[in-house]
């Protein structure tokens, strides 16, 4: 074989390989919106419209500056409330931004409408008491292992199953049937009974962060069943996994399905 068609094959193949990289990359600042409706003929909670937002994973003031275009497009959106369903900072070591200002970031959503919070598995390794009392020091509701009930609605939260910090919150009575319940780690509102109990939403998956074609994710840093993975689904009731906006261990979104993202879900109650 001619030394000049070794080259021009090695070329074509270095072009070939940056070209589908080019295609399945998902840049980090082309967020998008997912829209979901989801469908349960028994809830009667009057939160209709609600917003679902995880794993941001800020390292840095750059990183919370940049989420500015992501308040505007939920504030375009109009949710009833919000839902951050855990992971704020992204180095477990490190990171340069104090708890406060971070959950500051998060408190600037309530110009748009109530916030709803959960930790996950970064900010349970990361001092799990100064989060909780940046959280207490805010407006926003950390929901962790509680509920919120008001006439209109409930709003109950399971701490991250993935760190342990999951503990059993039943429902009170007057919650029958206008529950929302979130958490991080999908598996945790399964963990009990093996289906959801309410419409219920997580985060943590990343949906896999790397997905092939007709393959899907290379790995699902979960042990909830399969159809917890990425998006919306239902067991027993309706719920969804949002694939959520940051990066960790790999600083890369590739392949189909796997772009940042957040959740403007819909709850109906019509069959």
């Amino acid at each position: 074989m001619p030394p000049s068609f070794k080259w021009s094959a090695g070329i074509a193949g270095v072009i070939t390989l940056a070209v589908v990289f080019l295609i399945g990359w998902h840049p980090p600042e082309r967020i998008h919106r997912v829209d979901t409706t989801l469908i349960d003929p028994n809830y009667t909670g009057s939160l209709t419209r609600v917003a679902v937002i995880g794993d941001l994973h800020f390292n840095s003031q750059d990183d919370v500056a940049a989420a500015a275009s992501l308040f505007d497009a939920v504030a375009a959106a109009a949710p009833q409330a919000i839902f951050f369903v855990g992971d704020y900072i992204g180095r477990l070591r490190g990171f340069e931004i104090p708890h406060a200002e971070v959950v500051a970031a998060l408190g600037r959503y309530l110009e748009i409408a109530p916030v709803y919070a959960v930790l996950g598995n970064h900010e349970n390794v990361t001092g799990p008491f100064w989060w909780r009392q940046a959280f207490d020091d805010s407006h926003v509701e950390l929901v962790d292992n509680r509920v919120i009930a008001n006439d209109q609605f409930c709003v109950r939260g399971y701490g991250d199953f993935h760190t342990q910090q999951w503990q059993r919150t039943p429902l009170p009575a007057g919650c029958a049937g206008k529950t929302l319940t979130i958490t991080h780690d999908p598996m945790g509102l399964v963990f009990q009974t093996g289906e959801l109990e309410t419409p219920s939403f997580a985060g943590h998956t990343h949906c896999g962060q790397l997905r092939l074609p007709l393959i899907g994710a290379l790995y699902v840093p979960t042990d909830a069943p399969r159809p917890m993975h990425c998006g919306a689904y239902e067991l027993g009731k309706p719920g969804l996994t949002t694939g959520g906006i940051g990066t960790t261990a790999i600083p890369l979104r590739w392949g189909p399905g796997a772009a940042p993202r957040w959740e403007l879900v819909t709850l109906v109650n019509q069959s």
